[in-house]
């Protein structure tokens, strides 16, 4: 009987072990992944498995099967500044439900709490309407509080954090060169699908019913200076652990790639001395998180509930004029 019950703990540990195994390379899969789309916004699985020393069969399992499994993100960040849009935070009192509106060019809408019940909109607002942009918020409800930023801060993610909680000397920065685009509809219906992860130019033609060829003509020549970068968001395993807050911290820009590049991050925006945040914190990282955020600045946190997010807002661009419409 004492036999058996160690037979069941030693498969019990073997298991454990090569589980923790795949993980270690599942992680130094993720990095490759990220690093190399970073480089390169088009999926090509076969360069990196030869990176990653695996077979392109392992690649493929490791990237359409282990993202759901694991909880993983990968998002696909606009580049705002070339797409002539600002990203705006608002936190709103509101009767209304934000949740069940079609708010023009919002694309994230949270639940809120900060003392009180409301939302937070997280807003992309063509740089011609900045001064429409809060009359119209305030028809939806109270402002309490908003930050206008500049664009998303996308670094390497530090995903050993959870192993050793300590934080990289140097963290690699992902930035897209600002310059004139001149993009059109078509564009924007690409980077909307790369958004909900169709990585492939064969899987964008066929959901937008275009030509394989040239979607990646666009991708390469004109798309992907409409992404500032590919981040990977690596939330708690544990589900009653996975609290999502959104953070602002005001400080010096030169700090915020060390709260960006930490694997619970799940998506960041900066401005000039403003970084939001939104993330899943695991509890036994919360102290050293916040002790991080306390020697860059100050910092809000607000608790974050029910959500809806958009890709890029391509429905409210005029195709033939080519300009974002008016609210």
């Amino acid at each position: 009987m004492i036999s058996k019950k160690r037979d069941i703990v030693k498969n019990s540990e073997e298991e454990e072990l090569k589980e923790l195994e795949f993980d270690k390379r599942y992680l130094e899969f993720l990095k490759l992944l990220v690093r190399y789309l970073n480089k390169t916004p088009i999926l090509n699985l076969s360069t990196i498995a030869r990176e990653a020393n695996v077979s392109v069969a392992t690649a493929w399992r490791l990237f359409h099967l282990r993202f759901g499994k694991k909880g993983i993100e990968l998002r696909v960040e606009p580049c705002y500044p070339n797409l002539r849009l600002r990203p705006f935070v608002f936190l709103v009192k509101s009767t209304q439900n934000l949740l069940e509106e079609d708010i023009p060019y919002a694309l994230a809408t949270y639940r809120a709490y900060k003392g009180f019940k409301g939302f937070l909109v997280f807003s992309a607002v063509p740089e011609e309407y900045l001064s429409q942009v809060e009359d119209y918020m305030k028809k939806l409800g109270q402002i309490v509080e908003y930050y206008e930023l500049d664009r998303h801060l996308v670094t390497d993610i530090s995903f050993d954090f959870y192993l050793t909680k300590e934080l990289p000397s140097e963290v690699p920065v992902y930035q897209t060169p600002l310059k004139r685009i001149d993009f059109d509809d078509l564009d924007l219906r690409i980077l909307a699908a790369m958004q909900e992860l169709q990585l492939y130019p064969s899987k964008i033609a066929s959901k937008l019913g275009g030509n394989k060829k040239t979607i990646e003509y666009r991708i390469k020549r004109r798309v992907k200076f409409l992404i500032e970068g590919f981040r990977a968001y690596f939330p708690p395993r544990i589900d009653k652990e996975k609290f999502t807050y959104a953070y602002v911290i005001k400080g010096s820009n030169k700090e915020f790639p060390r709260v960006s590049c930490l694997p619970f991050i799940k998506t960041a925006a900066s401005g000039r001395s403003t970084l939001f945040v939104i993330a899943s914190v695991p509890h036994e990282y919360k102290r050293l998180f916040l002790d991080l955020l306390s020697d860059i600045g100050e910092w809000t946190e607000i608790y974050l509930g029910e959500f809806k997010e958009k890709p890029v807002p391509y429905e409210y661009f005029d195709p033939s004029a080519k300009t974002w419409k008016p609210f």
